[in-house]
């Protein structure tokens, strides 16, 4: 996605613009699935581990514990999403946030 973004005719400074709007939507998509994959019980748990320390490796500790496979639910999440925001690159389209379900916390 970088050599992609790097290829484009735009300013350093909107490369890294996009480099921040692909980094929240990593986030959001991430957090999207593991939501949609975790039983709702654990979901509040979750969003406050995420809300005080999201760089914790602890929580993906922690989400192996309650969800099978969630590194690979992961991955895929993000392959999928990888896959949107290049089609849109190379549509030359706006770049807005691709989203699947908008969740109402």
């Amino acid at each position: 996605m970088r050599e992609k973004l790097a290829s484009l005719a735009v300013a350093e400074e909107e490369v890294k613009e996009l480099e921040g709007i692909i980094d929240g939507l990593v986030q959001q998509r991430v957090v999207e699935t593991v939501l949609d994959v975790l039983d709702e019980e654990h979901h509040h748990v979750f969003i406050s581990r995420v809300h005080l320390s999201p760089s914790d490796p602890e929580i993906l500790v922690w989400l192996k514990e309650k969800v099978e496979d969630i590194e690979e639910k992961i991955s895929i999440a993000i392959g999928e999403l990888e896959e949107e925001l290049l089609l849109e690159l190379s549509r030359g389209g706006s770049f807005s946030p691709p989203s699947r379900n908008p969740r109402v916390f």
